[in-house]
């Protein structure tokens, strides 16, 4: 029995300022997945430059995907840019 959206965007929480960015897994993975059209959207929002509270601000089921991507390898977290360290300092 899967997990509701919600619970998927619980489970997101604690990671929701991280920016995910894809990982070397991604395309061999997205070449499996069936993505619909809300999916596609959200596949294409993850740009390296959204956190993953914007990503889940989108339509469809963004969280349950963004869960699924993570779990799989599929995406890397990273800090946001304004928590980056700036170089030489």
């Amino acid at each position: 029995m899967a997990a509701d959206e919600s619970s998927y965007a619980a489970a997101l929480a604690e990671v929701a300022e991280e920016v995910p960015v894809r990982s070397g897994a991604f395309p061999v993975l997205a070449r499996d997945l069936a993505a619909g059209a809300e999916d596609r959207r959200t596949i294409a929002g993850l740009d390296g430059h959204r956190t993953v509270q914007e990503l889940l601000a989108s339509p469809g089921r963004p969280a349950s995907l963004v869960w699924f991507l993570v779990r799989a390898g599929a995406l890397d977290l990273r800090p946001a840019a304004s928590d980056r360290p700036v170089r030489g300092r």
